[in-house]
């Protein structure tokens, strides 16, 4: 190895390890001025090892968060590469929401996965920690299109944008409408003839079924009010009743107490508790 010495007044000694065996008698200058001393160090790391704490809180890994940070640096930019369908449902999307690690699901898709498989991405296996941001960038990209369904039904090809003339426009309308007759769009990304088995599982069912899960859930909560109602009412009486029981309690010399989310019975001439009725207090109930 070869070393240039572009400082030739300093010691190098003391400048590398901080010692000098000739001691204050050495006749080169002891300077570290631009070293950290013990103290510096400790800070930078007790501060490096407070971010990698947040960041494992946060469900991202810190060893890989610099890893391919400069690959797309001089790539070209062909425009926004946004998903057109969930990847739980296959469907379009709704309420969308992005993860930790930039994947988009539908609000309801993630949530059940989070509750039914656990934090991982169902695209990635990295752990979000359930932590699922706003979507903006796929919104803005989907009212370009002219929302989520219209993306859709574009990007899985069911309804291709042509920008052809008006008479090529016709004539493929034509041919269209007579092969439409004889076959059915199946899913998002197939087409399959009428007698094949799935034939009526295409978009339209499954906009028609999901139509119907919004049916069943405005019915369930219709029935959640009447039932609360109905609850309502019987809290009603049923304080009437309990105020009567509680001057029968206290002319016997019990009281009513709730502590820690608790209810239970004191008599304050005796100094006993009880956690359900008295049955001095029910013996004197009519």
């Amino acid at each position: 190895t070869c070393r240039f010495d572009y400082q030739p007044d300093i010691c190098k000694d003391y400048k590398d390890t901080g010692f000098c065996g000739f001691g204050d008698s050495c006749k080169f200058m002891h300077d570290r001025g631009n070293y950290k001393t013990g103290y510096q160090m400790e800070k930078e790391w007790d501060d490096k090892q407070a971010e990698r704490k947040r960041l494992i809180s946060m469900g991202v890994d810190p060893d890989a968060e610099d890893e391919g940070k400069g690959d797309d640096e001089f790539a070209v930019n062909t425009g926004p590469d946004m998903p057109f369908a969930c990847f739980i449902c296959r469907g379009p999307f709704k309420d969308p929401i992005q993860t930790v690690c930039h994947h988009y699901f539908c609000q309801n898709c993630a949530v059940k996965q989070f509750r039914n498989e656990g934090p991982n991405c169902p695209i990635c296996t990295k752990n979000t920690a359930g932590i699922f941001n706003n979507a903006r960038k796929l919104v803005n990209y989907a009212n370009t299109k002219g929302g989520f369904s219209k993306l859709f039904l574009q990007a899985s090809g069911e309804n291709e944008v042509d920008e052809d003339n008006d008479e090529t426009k016709k004539e493929k309308d034509k041919d269209n409408s007579s092969q439409r007759s004889q076959t059915k769009s199946v899913g998002a990304w197939d087409v399959v003839d009428e007698n094949e088995e799935g034939a009526g599982e295409g978009v339209a069912q499954l906009l028609s079924e999901q139509n119907d899960l919004a049916k069943k859930v405005e019915d369930e909560i219709e029935t959640q009010k009447e039932t609360q109602k109905q609850e309502t009412q019987t809290d009603n009486v049923d304080k009437g009743d309990h105020q009567k029981l509680l001057e029968i309690a206290k002319s016997v010399g019990w009281f009513e107490v709730t502590a820690h989310g608790q209810t239970y019975w004191y008599n304050q001439t005796t100094n006993m508790t009880s956690r359900e009725v008295p049955p001095q207090v029910t013996q004197l109930i009519p």
